[in-house]
């Protein structure tokens, strides 16, 4: 019976430069200015701005000036919860680093995700029993 030696350390790092890490692509964060632009574009605030007009129209300055900071306020209050959401986000992704254990060089190894190349074979824990997933040729 033959053992499986899996790849070697150097083919590894051969294949990971060649092929990339094992990472989703990162969207480019909004900017400020996109996320408010968002805020004053959503459905609330367009009737909102048809209210306004409404009033400027009938020349209820007052109202529209009310209206119309209730807007830019409510555009503010998004913007800096979606920034502190989005802060969220990136701080759990840098937390939660995922592991995978694989054959190298004929020894199991504990590597990150990232770092999993899709011909390596890779164990799967279950309950206590191990199973070696083989690729097929």
């Amino acid at each position: 019976m033959q053992t499986y030696k899996g790849l070697t350390q150097e083919e590894a790092d051969k294949r990971l430069a060649q092929n990339g890490r094992n990472v989703l692509k990162e969207e480019k964060p909004k900017s400020v200015l996109t996320m408010f632009l968002e805020q004053i574009l959503n459905f609330t605030n367009a009737i909102l701005a048809a209210a306004i007009i409404i009033s400027i129209i009938l020349q209820d300055y007052g109202e529209a000036i009310i209206m119309l900071v209730i807007v830019i306020a409510n555009a503010i209050i998004g913007v800096v919860q979606e920034g502190k959401a989005q802060k969220a986000l990136d701080a759990l992704k840098k937390m939660s680093v995922l592991k995978a254990t694989v054959i190298r060089d004929g020894e199991t190894k504990e590597i990150s995700s990232e770092e999993l190349l899709r011909v390596n074979p890779f164990l799967l824990k279950k309950t206590t029993d191990l199973y070696l997933m083989k690729r097929r040729e």
